[in-house]
């Protein structure tokens, strides 16, 4: 007979693919968003694109792009999550109970790991935990009915607000997410407690391509 345990990794269940922000897309399909950091007195612009290179299964590979680095773009190797528990999540003080979903995978070779809070019936997370590549950090939701505009379309978001742990250094974090869009981030901002000073990150999504 066949433990049990071993039976296991077979048994977790799968985030839809029809539901994922990447996996539902066919590839080819891109993100691009406005890079502005201000250190200091001095503020740097630019473009980072997402590009949905290979998906097979519940696996995929995110190409990412920045007119800011001078370094080969970046490779984003991850699986769909799957369910690994449940959890409650307070908002607004209204308890909701969540599917807890966790994804791994690796960025330049580093592994990664996610884990997401999803309420039943729902698409957007309401809490959010991810380390990668000496990254760490947690949001939670504050407003489940946000608005942002990508190009020329406004989209329904959720908001949610941290604090995230770098190399660095640390500080606040806010994500606006909708399912709606490759990769689910509309916009983040993010403010780092460096060595030197205080720096500011603002990306925010401007062009979506879908590819059909």
């Amino acid at each position: 007979m066949i433990p049990a345990l071993l039976l296991l990794p077979f048994l977790q269940e799968k985030f839809p693919a029809e539901d994922h922000a990447w996996l539902r897309f066919k590839t080819g399909t891109r993100i691009r968003s406005l890079i502005t950091i201000k250190d200091g007195e001095r503020i740097d612009q630019g473009i980072q694109t997402l590009t949905l290179k290979e998906r097979e299964g519940d696996k995929y590979v995110v190409e990412e792009e920045s007119t800011l680095s001078l370094g080969p773009k970046s490779i984003n190797r991850t699986a769909a999550g799957t369910k690994t528990g449940t959890g409650s999540v307070t908002i607004d003080g209204k308890p909701m109970t969540c599917a807890i979903w966790t994804a791994t995978g690796e960025r330049d070779g580093s592994p990664t790991e996610t884990r997401y809070w999803i309420p039943e019936g729902q698409k957007n997370p309401v809490r959010v935990t991810f380390r990668q590549n000496g990254v760490e950090g947690e949001m939670t939701a504050v407003s489940l009915k946000e608005t942002q505009k990508v190009g020329d379309r406004d989209y329904s978001c959720v908001k949610l607000v941290g604090k995230v742990t770098t190399p660095r250094g640390k500080g606040p974090l806010t994500v606006w997410t909708s399912n709606e869009i490759p990769g689910a981030q509309v916009r983040m901002d993010l403010a780092l407690d460096t060595p030197t000073g205080k720096v500011d990150f603002r990306v925010e999504a401007f062009e979506v391509h879908e590819e059909r």
